[in-house]
């Protein structure tokens, strides 16, 4: 769970990949002291990302 919450996985991705509910997923982040970043964070540096990503396609 570290690995998926260092990477920037969001909750709902990190659930998937271990096959456990998202709020379960939340709840040990938080027990463990790394609790994932919020979706509109994580939205917003993905966007950026993204468009970093095509703007070097683009030169």
């Amino acid at each position: 769970m570290k690995e998926l919450i260092a990477s920037g996985a969001s909750a709902v991705r990190a659930a998937a990949a271990l096959k456990r509910a998202r709020s379960s997923v939340q709840v040990k982040a938080r027990k463990l002291g790394m609790p994932f970043m919020a979706s509109r964070d994580a939205k917003r540096i993905r966007n950026a990302k993204i468009a970093e990503a095509e703007s070097r396609l683009a030169r």
